[in-house]
């Protein structure tokens, strides 16, 4: 098979052939004499000027000129020769499909709603502040809404079944609500630990076989905040959870171990919200120590306290917090002072 050699563009490519490939009728180079000269009616011939082509045909008027092709053409072939295969053409990527991922993609930031949680001692105003932010809803498990003027809630449930209704009524249903707060998830614990000795014929969860209990009991809250999100995504709303807090023992494989405060629900549904979290503010008084001489060389540190209440919004060795915007270590706790941020 003929060589195929690129005329370096990449738009057209030639054959070249050798004598023994030409084709008959074909002009082919002529025997040189011993002189090493060709024969004189051929140094004659090509000594004479060669006739002019005759002109290409003129188009007929009615028709536009057809530009004549630059493009090479191949010599013939012979007969028995195999085919040669058409050179490769590169291939332009195509656009992409408005429904592919590449498609979709966004860069910087994107205006969404959030899922906040905050918790802390009881009493210190969390169902207040909820209270306080603009179009929100209560699902209010713990029936203490009913003193805070502002409030608007769902009928309290009494199962994890009601609950589900009311998440799904919320998702599917009309309405006006931007922010849903969950008081509290304390509550809601204690209405997925029944449900699950339900199912498994105990009276606690502790009494299921094999420590199976708190696996459960995380399981269940992975259904319910996959039904939160379900709510932030599909009706962009707001979701606050409202928790209180425990002191415990902190692990911390760097460090000796500690108390910090965490949040008061089971040792894998925790870290299961925490995580869930935009936002996981601690809230609590602002606190002061300072210390007492109380002779003889013995020093006391006396806890000092204000009702200035706080969120704090980063995590500390006294107590567990986190936000993915930025925000101060600590803040005041009010809606307002948290909403400029958002």
């Amino acid at each position: 098979m003929p060589d195929i050699t690129s005329t370096g563009l990449g738009d057209y490519f030639f054959d070249p052939l050798t004598e023994s490939d030409m084709a008959p009728g074909v002009y082919s180079p002529p025997n040189r004499g011993s002189n090493g000269q060709a024969p004189p009616e051929i140094r004659n011939a090509a000594d004479t000027p060669a006739p002019p082509l005759p002109a290409a045909p003129q188009p007929a008027a009615s028709q536009p000129a057809v530009p004549q092709s630059t493009a090479p053409t191949n010599p013939p072939q012979p007969a028995d020769a195999p085919p040669v295969a058409a050179p490769a053409q590169p291939v332009a990527p195509a656009a992409p499909a408005p429904s592919s991922f590449l498609a979709q993609i966004t860069k910087g930031k994107v205006k969404q709603a959030y899922r906040i949680l905050q918790y802390g001692p009881g009493g210190i105003g969390k169902s207040y502040v909820a209270s306080q932010i603009p179009n929100h809803v209560f699902i209010d498990l713990e029936n203490g809404t009913g003193h805070l003027e502002r409030a608007v809630r769902l009928p309290t449930p009494r199962t994890l079944d009601e609950v589900r209704t009311q998440l799904r009524e919320l998702a599917t249903l009309e309405h006006g609500f931007t922010t849903l707060c969950i008081d509290s998830a304390d509550r809601l614990e204690t209405l997925i630990e029944l449900e699950v000795c339900r199912e498994n014929g105990k009276d606690a969860v502790e009494e299921i076989p094999y420590g199976k209990g708190p696996g459960l009991v995380a399981s269940k809250w992975n259904a319910v905040l996959t039904w939160l999100t379900r709510l932030w995504e599909m009706r962009s709303m707001n979701i606050m959870v409202i928790a209180h807090n425990t002191v415990a023992k902190f692990e911390d494989p760097m460090l000796a171990t500690y108390d910090k405060h965490q949040i008061r629900l089971g040792k894998k549904s925790g870290p299961l919200i925490f995580e869930w979290a935009d936002i996981c503010l601690f809230a609590n008084y602002r606190r002061y120590t300072k210390q007492e001489d109380t002779g003889f060389g013995n020093v006391k540190n006396i806890v000092l306290g204000t009702q200035e209440r706080l969120w704090y919004t980063t995590d500390h060795p006294a107590a567990a917090a986190k936000s993915r915007i930025a925000l101060p270590a600590e803040m005041p706790m009010d809606w307002q002072a948290l909403a400029k941020y958002l």
